[in-house]
């Protein structure tokens, strides 16, 4: 892809379509706790459970499974990122620091 062309995330996720699922993930993350929810938490995970931020890691940016330079870049993280921090359901209950 040309580094003056502005990706798409139709495009992104056509060259690693897992990013579709994780996509929705974020967007349902909030699912089976009606009462409350951490986006933050949900976003960044604990010591015990991973968050949506390694798993988008393992996927795009510096740090994917993957040979392919466009998936590898900065601007391949920068937009997936933006996609699913966006599509995090808001915290409720007063719970975390910041909305998402």
């Amino acid at each position: 892809m040309d580094d003056h062309q502005a990706m798409t995330w139709t495009q992104l996720v056509g060259l690693e379509p897992r990013l579709g699922q994780l996509l929705l993930d974020c967007r349902f993350a909030d699912r089976g706790n009606p009462d409350g929810f951490d986006a933050e938490l949900a976003w960044d995970g604990s010591p015990d459970v991973p968050g949506m931020k390694e798993r988008l890691e393992n996927l795009v940016g510096g740090g994917a499974n993957s040979e392919d330079p466009t998936i590898r870049s900065h601007q391949a993280y920068d937009l997936a990122s933006a996609e699913c921090r966006q599509a995090l359901p808001p915290n409720r209950s007063g719970i975390g620091g910041s909305e998402s």
